[in-house]
């Protein structure tokens, strides 16, 4: 089965935002442990990249977006595109 995660959810999951995180940790842990297939947007991780650097800081942000990437699938087969376009977001940070 796959499901579509929208940005809140992941939001939810990522910043614990009480009362949803507990239900939405419950469904990501399906998707981690390959129960069911989840879909991101793309918009949805350069969203999260930019408000979790916000919330929880440059490094944790990075970190959490790598695994976002890795654990979801995203739509139009565009996975390899990201992970790209990260690494040079990435770079590009660090010369700043």
């Amino acid at each position: 089965m796959k499901i579509l995660f929208d940005t809140n959810f992941i939001l939810d999951v990522l910043i614990d935002r009480k009362p949803f995180s507990e239900a939405a940790s419950q469904l990501l842990s399906l998707v981690e442990r390959g129960e069911v297939s989840g879909i991101i947007c793309a918009t949805t991780v350069t969203t999260i990249h930019y408000l979790s650097t916000k919330i929880l800081g440059k490094n944790k942000s990075q970190h959490q977006i790598a695994n976002l990437i890795s654990l979801f699938e995203s739509p139009l087969s565009i996975e390899r595109l990201l992970k790209k376009l990260l690494r040079q977001i990435f770079l590009i940070l660090k010369m700043l």
